[in-house]
């Protein structure tokens, strides 16, 4: 037992030296090379240089390759690959540097390491990171602003290798297409951003992104943050919001008082307003709230035309225009045996009304002012009636109504001595200015009197005729010159206001803006460029900056006023150019033509109006857009396109057509002959 224990250890033994001497073997033929590597730095931004070194050093003679690869994750890329023949124990050593720039890496980024491999043996560096980060501070000089204002954009922008950036910066206003860009110096960066002046209302977000370029102009690190600012509101405008423009009596006119932003949004707020008629006088007075509903009940007699809503909040102030329609309206009331009649329109009622006695109908013809009443006494034979009274639109039933009496008939009660007699005493007074007017007449005809002219002859019942002997080829343009003296009766004023009973009209209108500050002189040569107009009776008109210039027919006594105004206004143009040439203050204008609808009435050399529609405003737009040039609106051209020549025109979204010339056509001489015939005839009469 003791031999076979002692044959078993030995066996072991045996088996244990060959075992080491196996692994002794198979050691020394794997480890054929010792391969170092130096150690990267711990981090990288792109563009940087890598420098690595390598030793490599063969425990047997070796011929092989030496290959050096970055690896970052799952992507590889070799950067040096070299043949090496060396001896046992010979030491060979390389320095390699590159660039990390996208040409190499590509998308290659993040945790990253160098592998050296050379006769199937490798060696790793350590772990580094390769990053294209760039960390970016940056704030606003402050933090709430107006619109229109400057946002300084300070801050600094590091790469995230500690080293201080040298590049580029933009910022933008998100949501907003505004954005500006600069350059970051050593880090340091600075950038201006204007805001609009329509810009929203609120709070917005300012990003700011940082970045560099590499050789090939490629963004390589970049980084960006963001910033938050705030936009303020800023009252712009107020305005007057009307359910209708035009309104009749009796009824309701809703509207409500709205302040604008810059960009035309809404702010709530406090606001007043004030109702006022066509001569200002107060309606109604009140405070309110922005976007409030309100309501003014109009009543049944209020007086008819066009009244203003004026609005203020914030500093602002805003109207809105309405009208108010005429009322013909009466009240009928039936007591007892008596019918009362009341206006309670806002204009004369004069209507036939018919009333219903029973069986029996009789219609009455009413003329009764403003708030004026009259009672009348119903008869009929004694019994019961249902009367209706009605005048089509107000209708009073009253069922049972006792009558006493011999006949139907309805009688005035009372009344006074002028409703009694109203059409004797209006033709009584019709008489009396006939006859004052025919006796002054008379007296004006009766006098003699003696005046110098070219030509005399003593006309019966010695009179002194006096006449005027036109040269034979005297210029219709001269003759109205010529007639300056003799028929122009001073210069007509014009007057904005509300005309009530007047003339509605279609007239021309010239309107001239004066676009710089003129001194006495150039007001001097600005009338004298307006003084053919007026001798041709163009009313004047003037309101801020513009001179409208109106040809209307109850002037000028003729219904084509459109030629002779747009030759009126090519001669203001030609006038006033001759005054910028020759005097050193000039005269920047635009001039317009237009045509419209008025109101008016003419008393006391004075032409008051109220225009309809865009009638004024459009001329005022068109004058706005001209640049010494005649521009005719689309109205007058219509009117005007067979003789006056036109080149057409888009300005500011307006259809125009610059005025070159006026025909002397046919038709004008005619025009201007007529003209002055009545001129003429005018003189003689006075």
């Amino acid at each position: 037992m003791i031999f076979f224990n002692s044959i078993r250890k030995m066996r072991k033994q045996i088996i244990l030296v060959f075992i080491a001497f196996i692994l002794f073997i198979f050691l020394i033929s794997a480890v054929s090379a010792e391969i170092i590597l130096s150690q990267p730095k711990a981090l990288y931004n792109l563009g940087e240089d890598i420098e690595i070194s390598a030793t490599v050093k063969p425990t047997r003679e070796t011929s092989d390759f030496l290959k050096l690869t970055l690896s970052c994750g799952a992507d590889k890329k070799d950067f040096y690959f070299s043949f090496l023949k060396l001896n046992a124990n010979q030491e060979k050593s390389i320095q390699e540097s590159f660039s990390l720039t996208k040409t190499l890496l590509g998308d290659m980024k993040g945790d990253c390491m160098i592998i050296a491999g050379y006769a199937e043996n490798s060696a790793e560096s350590q772990a580094f990171t390769i990053s294209d980060k760039i960390n970016v501070k940056a704030e606003t000089n402050k933090l709430d602003y107006l619109p229109g204002e400057e946002i300084i954009v300070k801050g600094e922008a590091i790469k995230e290798n500690s080293l201080a950036l040298n590049g580029f910066a933009e910022t933008s206003l998100l949501t907003e297409e505004l954005s500006a860009s600069g350059v970051v110096s050593e880090g340091k960066f600075e950038i201006k951003l204007v805001l609009p002046e329509d810009i929203s209302a609120g709070g917005y977000s300012i990003n700011v992104r940082a970045y560099e370029k590499d050789s090939s102009g490629e963004e390589s690190n970049k980084g960006e943050t963001t910033s938050a600012i705030n936009i303020k509101k800023v009252p712009k405008k107020v305005d007057v919001a009307l359910n209708q423009q035009e309104i009749k009596p009796g009824n309701t006119l809703e509207f409500k008082i709205l302040l604008y932003d810059q960009s035309e949004n809404i702010i709530e707020g406090e606001a007043s307003f004030r109702i006022e008629d066509s001569e200002e006088n107060l309606v109604l007075e009140k405070l309110t709230q922005i976007n409030k509903d309100e309501a003014f009940y109009l009543e049944k007699n209020l007086t008819f035309g066009y009244y203003k809503i004026k609005a203020h909040s914030s500093g602002l102030d805003g109207e809105r225009q309405f009208y108010v329609e005429e009322n013909k309206e009466a009240e009928f009331r039936i007591t007892n045996s008596s019918l009362i009649v009341k206006n309670i329109g806002n204009v004369e009622y004069d209507k036939s009304v018919e009333i219903k006695i029973g069986g029996e109908t009789r219609v009455i013809d009413f003329e009764l002012g403003e708030a004026e009443q009259r009672e009348y006494a119903i008869s009929a034979p004694d019994g019961n009636y249902d009367l209706v009274v009605t005048d089509g639109t107000t209708e009073v039933v009253q069922k049972g109504v006792a009558l006493s009496g011999n006949a139907i008939s309805i009688d005035a009660r009372g009344g006074s001595i002028f409703t009694r007699n109203k059409y004797f005493l209006w033709g009584f007074l019709i008489f009396i200015m006939a006859f004052f007017i025919f006796v002054a007449s008379r007296r004006i005809l009766n006098r003699r009197f003696v005046a110098s002219a070219p030509n005399m002859e003593k006309s019966r019942g010695g009179l002194i005729k006096i006449e005027r002997k036109e040269k034979e080829h005297e210029s219709s343009a001269d003759r109205i010159s010529s007639l300056g003296s003799g028929t122009f009766y001073g210069k007509i004023e014009a007057e904005h206001s509300l005309v009530l009973h007047g003339q509605k009209q279609d007239v021309a209108i010239i309107c001239v803006k004066i676009k710089n500050p003129i001194g006495k002189e150039s007001e001097k040569n600005l009338e004298q460029a307006f003084s053919k107009a007026y001798e041709i009776r163009a009313a004047r008109y003037r309101t801020g900056d513009y001179i409208c210039l109106i040809f209307s027919p109850i002037v000028t006594r003729t219904f084509n006023n459109y030629n002779t105004a747009a030759r009126a206004a090519l001669g203001i143009s030609k006038s006033l150019d001759d005054c910028n040439r020759k005097f050193r203050e000039k005269i920047e204008y635009g001039i317009s033509v237009h045509s419209g609808t008025v109101a008016n009435s003419f008393q006391n050399n004075v032409l008051k109006f109220t225009s309809f529609g865009n009638t004024l405003s459009k001329a005022k737009k068109i004058a706005d857009i001209s640049n010494r040039a005649v521009l005719l609106s689309k109205e007058i051209h219509e009117k005007t396109v067979a003789d006056v020549k036109v080149e057409k025109q888009i300005k500011e979204g307006i259809e125009v057509f610059t005025a070159t010339r006026v025909t002397d056509s046919e038709k004008n001489r005619k025009f201007i002959h007529d003209f002055l015939e009545r001129l003429e005839e005018e003189k003689k009469k006075k």
